[in-house]
């Protein structure tokens, strides 16, 4: 059973969201402003498809590190590691605004909304897109470590791993 009540999960969900949100739309700015518009929707792709892998290949390093440090530990490194390519970034990448972007007020941004969400061509692909978006932060929540070891009977280092070995069910379940 789970110690914390709903609210405070939901408050952590939600902070979650606007955390992730926040990177995605900064990584979309700074598309919108390097490259030519033609290319943004191909570059933000390939970043999310790079982020997506970075979260794939830290299990296991991860998990190889928690019996030695510890979770909060394991926090404290990666927070370092985020700081220092915040940094890293600030000191090498110059500013450079892009020379197509024009001052768009709110209800321009609305009408555009509008326009995006009668389109057919948005309800014929936005949903498998959005499926495939929520089964990767489904599987990237918090839910899935428990899920596996409870359900799925897989361990530790068999969760970090996920090979074709570790993730048979065990037949118990």
């Amino acid at each position: 059973t789970c110690a914390l009540p709903i609210s405070e999960l939901a408050a952590a969900r939600i902070m979650l969201g606007v955390g992730i949100s926040a990177g995605l739309m900064a990584v979309i700015k700074a598309h919108a402003d390097w490259f030519t518009r033609d290319r943004v929707a191909n570059m933000t792709g390939i970043a999310m498809a790079i982020g997506a892998l970075g979260s794939m290949l830290t299990t296991m390093p991860v998990q190889a590190a928690l019996p030695y440090i510890g979770w909060r530990a394991v926090f404290v490194v990666l927070a370092a590691m985020a700081l220092g390519v915040a940094i890293w970034i600030y000191v090498s990448v110059p500013d450079q605004s892009s020379t197509t972007a024009s001052s768009v007020s709110l209800r321009e941004d609305i009408a555009v909304s509008g326009q995006i969400l009668r389109s057919r061509a948005f309800w014929r692909y936005g949903p498998a897109v959005g499926t495939l978006s929520m089964f990767n932060f489904v599987y990237l929540g918090l839910w899935a470590g428990p899920w596996l070891r409870d359900v799925a009977g897989i361990d530790g280092p068999g969760r970090a791993s996920l090979d074709r070995k570790s993730t048979r069910l065990n037949s118990s379940h």
